[in-house]
């Protein structure tokens, strides 16, 4: 009986650790989709040149690889998180910058 209550604690605690790191790994995953759109609206309007663009997508890749690596043991501890945060930021404020440089294809 204390083998199998045992047991069933591990899991229930693992599981937790696995809910939550994917829990955490949500608002890294809902920014990245917004900013993918902001990219695609600044295409379409006309405000970003196609060498924005390239730089923008490469500085994406360059964040989903950053994601990859932290989500790839389970966790997202709260130094990967706030790098990624770091990194979103950064990649925010080159978005809006670039859409308002008033450069045109």
């Amino acid at each position: 009986m204390k083998k199998t209550a045992l047991t069933f604690l591990t899991i229930a605690i693992a599981s937790c650790f696995i809910f939550t790191s994917a829990a955490l790994a949500g608002p890294v995953l809902d920014r990245q989709i917004h900013q993918q759109k902001r990219i695609h609206r600044g295409i379409k309007s006309g405000k970003l040149t196609a060498g924005e663009v390239c730089k923008l997508e490469k500085e994406q890749k360059r964040i989903r690889a950053h994601k990859r690596k932290a989500l790839s043991d389970g966790v997202l501890s709260c130094r990967e998180k706030t790098f990624l945060k770091r990194d979103q930021d950064r990649a925010s404020r080159h978005i809006y910058w670039m859409k308002h440089n008033n450069r045109r294809k």
